[in-house]
């Protein structure tokens, strides 16, 4: 058996930073050259835990980012325009695409899957109101958000 430590996780084997023991074949064929895996040693060992120390104030970096983010959203306004009977019944519906739409006319660029409503019953919008969604920007940072769907043209 070799000993390796891990630069990735790797299932049913161990995590980033792990120290493991694998089969020779499996370290020098697959492990070291797709730079997933490097010989134990206290010098890789150094390498392995600056590594770690860079991900984690990248990580780091980029929640603060993802928050600062979050305020921004959560300061704007967000209605859409859309026509409706005198009832406030729409013709059609307001949809996750019209939503991600709505972000992007702002300059932000929100995917699709990020966009929930915490009520989920109500997808798609089919009345004029005001419905409370979320906005996941990753590194578990949610953005609450107001969305106003009043009568346009």
């Amino acid at each position: 058996m070799m000993k390796l430590i891990l630069r990735e996780d790797v299932s049913k084997l161990g995590n980033c930073g792990d120290v493991v023991d694998v089969r020779p074949g499996y370290a020098r064929n697959y492990l070291i050259p797709r730079g997933i895996g490097l010989e134990l040693s206290q010098a890789n060992l150094d390498r392995i835990e600056v590594e770690a120390e860079r991900r984690n104030a990248e990580r780091q970096a980029e929640k603060e980012s993802a928050q600062s983010l979050a305020k921004r959203i959560e300061s704007e306004s967000w209605s859409i325009e859309a026509k409706m009977n005198e009832e406030g019944h729409l013709f059609g519906s307001v949809s996750y695409t019209d939503i991600v739409a709505l972000f992007a006319s702002k300059k932000y660029d929100v995917a699709e899957k990020a966009i929930r409503f915490e009520d989920e019953d109500i997808h798609p919008i089919k009345e004029k109101g005001v419905y409370s969604m979320l906005v996941d920007l990753g590194h578990e940072v949610l953005a609450k958000v107001n969305l106003f769907v009043v009568p346009g043209e």
